[in-house]
């Protein structure tokens, strides 16, 4: 096993086995000042309400916009 499959099998089994779940607080993050970054990051705040199983969607989703944002880095350049 890799490290993140130990991790995410030491969550499995810290996990309430009543199936009951704790409402996460809301992830706090700050402002980095580019747009796009802090769009990005707002985008994950919902994942504190959504099962787990929809939080790999919205890492892909995330990781494309950062992906991209990071591709286009300079573009808007004056040369």
């Amino acid at each position: 096993m890799n490290e993140f499959a130990d991790e995410a099998e030491q969550l499995r089994s810290a996990a309430p086995e009543d199936g009951a779940t704790d409402t996460l607080p809301a992830p706090a993050w700050e402002a980095t000042g580019h747009r796009g970054v802090d769009e990005v990051l707002a985008s994950l705040d919902p994942l504190t309400t959504m099962p787990v199983s929809e939080h790999v969607a919205v890492f892909e989703a995330a990781h494309d916009r950062l992906r991209s944002a990071l591709a286009d880095a300079g573009d808007d350049r004056r040369d």
